[in-house]
């Protein structure tokens, strides 16, 4: 139809043009042509408005419905996958997408790469002909940080049985992680699947919340409630006053309409009190803002809740101000003046020095590491809740730093691992501080020390010198700990014998032969021989790997080992593969089974825990879960022999095992902190591992504490790692470390850090005395100067005086640092052995 309108107007426009067109002016013709083209024009009008009602008679019967979904990629975490759901499915249909990127498409399901990740409108226009032309358009997250994705979950009731509910998570799978959810449907039912199905008992009001793990630091949780079997007609209404006599006395108004004859109320304050009250009265100790609940019901499924944050204040007078001074010399060191103004003694006072670093005092002073501008806050807060703050610059200038460092080095002669280190460093005043690197993890606070390395190599050494806090320059120098020249070569040839493919001849051309006094055979099948040139039948064909040792008179020794095959090449084909399965009911229990079974071959199996077995298709138990190479050797009937090693991951997934913990200081003293460990299985064992940035003394810091949930006393300022490693009791190992910074130590009185030890210096005897509360195991651990632990041990520490022995006959002379742990406590002590 709508065709055939198109096709008459275009006639008409056709024949009119043709007509009229030589038609003169003042003629006839021009006159018709005129009366024409005002008829054609109305003919026109009358044509388009039937093409405008053929259109809207159109679009009033266009059913299509464009739809669509995405998803990542497994393996491109800025690739999307678009499915297409749009209905009707029909081969006429068109579809244009628009990916929000400047960048489209016309086919039916794309996939998309965007150059970077953000957030993007995608738009699916569907065209079904016959001006039938619709959109659909959704907001997608491209990421490649998985934990930046937004966590949401829908839900759909069963049409013939409400009270089964079928969840999806809308959570998109980042590639390459294996994350953990957790339902919890609000009737005591849980699930850990990505979409699960449940079944409510009854019907009644439920806060459903996904919870999801994608690795120790990334967790995401959404709830929502929903409504079974909901008949419930029932709005939930109040608001809250403030006696102006007293503000922190709040007076609630319930404006709940009860459509029947009673109801049952129940109020929550936000702060850990409530009400059964209908209209309930309030008095809250301290101003803040409260979340304040009012629960009503009218039956067992007709329950609606209400939740406001309402805000309690109190008259306030307080002004908080400061004022700083740089100190003359140190121009890194700043005096902060308190100038707060109230009319209240007890204040609560939070310093912010702009680098990170606080403090509680009144009148603080705080160094900095780094010159610049810094923005410092007081914050003050009484106990009844009034706060202020107040902000100032505070600005520490560049210092010219003059030191210089420098240093040389030379090897001892008699043993060239041993290096003499002499400090050439320029410092313009006296009091400075030096911090040797040596390249293999250790370190020297020594001016000029001596090192000695365990083993050659190229290392880089490097001397930090540091003056008054700011001044601080490093210079660093590559050295090369060579090894003693080896007078001898060890090298040798093989050849097979000409009658005997498994038998082997070796030729010795090791240099100089002058020099060899020993030589040592290894065949690679257990046997062994010290001929000088040799040669060797073996009793399997095979690949063996031969090790030559040669001895030279002055006792230097040297290898040379070599790859040798044994019989012919194709008459020996791997048949050792094999796979594994675990057991059912047993995780820890593997059936093994070899891809090549003959019942005239012998097998021999290794699995890798100190046990074997010689069946063809064992079934093996291992006692705990972990990785084990696992190893097959098939003997078959022409003596070839061959061996397949697989690795083996026996006991449950660990993936999904993660682990956290959190802590609390304690009110009276900052650096005395209770932990405690969270994990997403239940936890058998813990490990605590405590490291101090830097060292003390000179002296690294580590403390190891094998207990649940310990509270620890931290001995000295600064920053920490602190690592939880806790096992589950499947046998999981997870670890989870946090940062914690220690501003201030307050110390138990009596408590004196270090402990001293008597004698010192010492020569054969040496004693610590310590002084105990109560009964508690005590352990020692000695190290020297490098901080390698040289001994260590543990006594029964009993209340009162104790005295300890230290075992220094044993030790070599120098410095030693003395580690006593007990209890949550560490203290310290340092000796010198003559």
């Amino acid at each position: 139809m709508k065709r055939m309108l198109q096709t008459a107007m275009g006639n008409l426009f056709l024949n009119a043009g043709t007509s009229f067109t030589s038609a003169q002016p003042g003629s006839m013709g021009m006159v018709i042509r005129n009366a024409f083209s005002r008829s054609a024009k109305s003919w026109m009008f009358i044509l388009l408005s039937i093409l405008g009602a053929y259109s809207s008679f159109s679009q009033v019967n266009c059913t299509i419905e464009p739809k669509f979904e995405w998803k990542h990629d497994s393996v491109n975490c800025k690739k999307i996958w678009f499915i297409n759901y749009s209905q009707p499915a029909s081969p006429n249909n068109q579809f244009t997408w628009k990916f929000g990127d400047g960048s489209s498409s016309n086919e039916y399901q794309p996939s998309h790469e965007y150059s970077q990740p953000g957030t993007y409108t995608v738009c699916l226009v569907m065209n079904a002909g016959n001006n039938c032309i619709k959109e659909f358009c959704q907001t997608i997250q491209v990421t490649c940080d998985p934990c930046s994705l937004q966590l949401d979950f829908k839900y759909e009731k069963e049409p013939s049985q409400p009270n089964r509910v079928y969840f999806l998570s809308l959570f998109a799978i980042p590639p390459g992680w294996t994350p953990q959810f957790f339902w919890n449907f609000g009737d005591g039912g849980t699930s850990d699947i990505y979409n699960p199905t449940h079944t409510y008992n009854n019907p009644g009001t439920y806060t459903v919340c996904l919870k999801l793990y994608l690795n120790s630091t990334c967790f995401k949780e959404i709830c929502k409630t929903i409504v079974i079997g909901d008949s419930c007609n029932l709005e939930v209404k109040w608001h809250s006053e403030a006696d102006p006599a007293h503000p922190r006395r709040i007076k609630f108004f319930n404006e709940t309409i009860i459509p029947t004859s009673g109801a049952d109320y129940k109020w929550s304050f936000g702060d850990g009190t409530g009400s059964v009250e209908k209209e309930p009265v309030h008095i809250y100790e301290k101003p803040g803002e409260y979340k304040v609940c009012l629960k009503v019901a009218i039956s067992n499924t007709c329950i609606r809740e209400l939740c406001k944050t309402i805000t309690v204040d109190t008259p306030c007078r307080l002004e908080a101000k400061f004022d700083h001074k740089i100190d003359s010399v140190q121009k890194n060191k700043v005096y902060f003046i308190n100038g707060t103004i109230s009319n209240q003694s007890a204040i609560h006072y939070l310093w912010k020095f702009g680098d990170g670093s606080t403090s509680n005092e009144v009148n603080p002073i705080h160094y900095y590491q780094q010159p610049g501008i810094y923005e410092v806050c007081l914050v003050a807060e009484t106990e009844n809740g009034c706060r202020s703050v107040y902000c100032s610059k505070v600005e520490i200038r560049t210092i010219v730093c003059h030191i210089e460092p420098k240093f040389e080095w030379k090897a001892s002669q008699e043993e060239p691992r041993k290096i003499y280190f002499r400090n050439l460093s320029i410092v313009p005043a006296t009091g400075a501080k030096y911090l040797w690197k040596f390249g293999d993890g250790t370190t020297s606070t020594e001016k000029d020390p001596v090192h000695m390395y365990e083993k050659p190599g190229e290392y880089e050494v490097c001397l930090i010198v540091e003056l008054d806090n700011l001044c601080r320059k490093v210079s660093c120098q590559k050295i090369v700990i060579r090894k003693p020249e080896c007078d001898v070569h060890a090298r040798f040839e093989w050849k097979q014998d000409a009658q005997n493919e498994r038998k082997l001849w070796f030729a010795n051309t090791s240099q100089p032969v002058s020099k060899i006094w020993r030589t040592y055979w290894s065949y690679g099948d257990g046997t062994i021989s010290q001929d000088f040139n040799s040669f060797h039948e073996y009793g399997n064909p095979g690949k063996y790997y031969v090790c030559l040792k040669v001895v030279s008179l002055n006792g230097c020794t040297d290898y040379y080992c070599d790859s040798v095959l044994v019989g012919r090449k194709d008459t020996c084909e791997n048949r050792s593969n094999f796979k594994w399965e675990p057991a059912s009911n047993n995780q820890l229990e593997l059936k093994f089974k070899p891809e090549h079974i003959n019942t005239t071959w012998k097998y021999s199996w290794k699995f890798g825990d100190g046990t074997g077995s010689t069946a063809v298709t064992p079934i093996h138990k291992f006692e705990k879960p972990g990785i084990y190479n696992v190893c097959l050797t098939v003997v078959q009937s022409n003596g070839c022999k061959t061996t397949t090693c697989k690795e083996v991951k026996v006991g449950p997934a660990c993936e999904n095992f993660m682990v956290k913990f959190e802590y609390k200081r304690d009110n009276n003293r900052p650096n005395k902190i209770s932990f405690v460990a969270a994990g997403t299985q239940q936890i058998a064992k813990q490990k605590w591992i405590i490291k101090r940035d830097g060292t003390i003394n000179g002296y690294p810091y580590v403390v190891v504490l094998h207990q649940n949930n310990p509270t620890f006393i931290f001995p000295f300022a600064g920053w920490y790692t602190v690592c939880l490693e806790a096992t589950s009791t499947n046998g999981c190992v997870k670890q989870y470390c946090q940062r914690i910074n220690i501003e201030r130590v307050v110390m138990a009185p009596g408590n004196l850090l270090p402990l001293s030890v008597t004698p010192n210096p010492t020569r054969n005897t040496a004693k610590i005395h310590l002084k105990l509360e109560t009964n508690t195991a005590i352990s020692i651990k000695l190290m020297d100067e490098s901080g390698s632990v040289k001994l260590q041990w543990q006594v029964s520490g009993q209340t009162g005086n104790n005295t300890i022995n230290l075992p220094v006959d044993k030790l070599a002379q120098g410095q030693y640092l003395v580690q006593l742990t007990y209890g949550n406590q560490v203290q310290w002590a340092k000796f010198q052995k003559m």
